[in-house]
């Protein structure tokens, strides 16, 4: 944290002095006031507010946040000095995502507590898994808001920021419900899991999937050039991820057919997903000729589009 400038920037801008002490201060006087209303224990009003609080503050404040952390730069023109720095595009990516939210999650982390100490009255184990979702979560959200308004940069306009914080509370409220619904269960594989256990797991592997997002997306604003692989593996993920959901009871020999016909519709979605998103550059075709000539093969992987790849992948399982 020490050696990344945009980290420590945000921090000296967003936690001053009045607001490290005021964030506290409200919320202890909110929990003490539950605390002593509730007959002085921490019980199960304690705990809800505790998880109101915690999403309001990091889901709904923070994911604004996050949506405009680089529409900002771009906004009072800062960007471009930036973009100029030596600071790595890992390091400028977490630096504005956590950077951004850090006061958020400051308040945040205070509500976690809280609702963690209250409800370790329960099943332990559950508490720090129920933790973990929580904090996975938020942080998927942030990222896809932050990921969105990165997308759109170049046509960014000040009404846009609540959309990108729709779009990040939207991923995020469903798993809410079903992740805290402590007598499903889900089936993945004909394999019978609980419903906090699966999706912890799940909203855990997509917010580090959205976070490589982030990350390529940062490198392509930091003129670096980005290879399909990371792309292609994540289409193989989702592939595999969705085609689990398949009810094996229900088909029986056809099975296998309809998994694999899970993973051909998921493919061919994310190449039209690309096809919208990737620039649309004429010169792309003679950078591949010149490079195909040249025997450049990363220079030719490097200016193989997205949505390419993924075509190519869905005929193979089309076949």
């Amino acid at each position: 944290m020490n050696n990344n400038p945009e980290f420590l920037r945000n921090l000296w801008l967003e936690l001053t002095p009045h607001r490290l002490i005021g964030m506290p201060v409200v919320l202890l006087a909110v929990f003490f006031l539950i605390y002593l209303v509730t007959g002085h224990a921490f019980s199960d009003p304690t705990r809800i507010t505790a998880m109101t609080l915690y999403f309001v503050l990091a889901l709904l404040w923070g994911t604004r946040l996050a949506g405009e952390a680089l529409v900002n730069e771009v906004q009072d023109r800062t960007w471009d000095q930036q973009r100029m720095s030596s600071i790595s595009p890992w390091a400028m990516a977490w630096g504005k995502l956590f950077g951004s939210t850090i006061y958020t999650w400051y308040g945040a982390i205070i509500c976690l507590l809280i609702y963690a100490v209250s409800a370790m009255q329960t099943n332990q184990a559950d508490v720090i898994k129920q933790v973990i979702f929580m904090l996975a979560i938020v942080v998927f959200g942030q990222s896809v808001a932050l990921l969105s308004s990165m997308q759109n940069i170049k046509t960014y306009h000040r009404s846009a920021s609540t959309a990108f914080m729709v779009m990040g509370i939207i991923v995020a409220l469903p798993l809410i419900s079903w992740g805290f619904n402590e007598t499903g269960y889900l089936s993945w594989y004909s394999q019978q899991y609980r419903a906090l256990d699966f999706l912890m797991v799940s909203v855990v592997c997509f917010a580090g999937w959205s976070l490589v997002g982030i990350y390529r997306k940062m490198r392509e604003e930091l003129q670096f050039r980005n290879t399909p692989v990371y792309w292609f593996v994540f289409c193989v993920f989702m592939a595999f991820y969705l085609a689990g959901a398949i009810p094996a009871q229900l088909l029986g020999d056809e099975l296998i057919t309809f998994r694999i016909f899970v993973a051909y519709s998921t493919f061919i979605v994310l190449a039209y997903v690309m096809v919208v998103l990737e620039d649309k550059n004429p010169l792309l075709l003679r950078r591949i000729i010149a490079a195909r000539k040249q025997r450049n093969w990363r220079g030719v992987f490097e200016n193989v589009p997205c949505w390419f790849v993924t075509l190519i992948s869905a005929y193979i399982l089309c076949i």
